[in-house]
């Protein structure tokens, strides 16, 4: 399973809700994917680099 939340929308709350279903559940978690994220904002080495290649051509 990935669980898909949206940053600055999905509360805390159901993170940790979510979170502790998939446990009780024994589900495996592949990972979370965050969507809503600008990289513009975003400071460090990878962020840059993603912007740079992600650049129409």
């Amino acid at each position: 399973m990935i669980l898909v939340v949206r940053a600055g929308q999905t509360p805390l709350n159901a993170l940790k809700q979510a979170k502790n279903k998939i446990e009780a559940h024994r589900i495996n978690c592949l990972g979370v994917i965050i969507n809503g994220v600008s990289l513009l904002e975003q400071e460090g080495y990878y962020a840059r680099q993603y912007y740079h290649y992600s650049k129409p051509m």
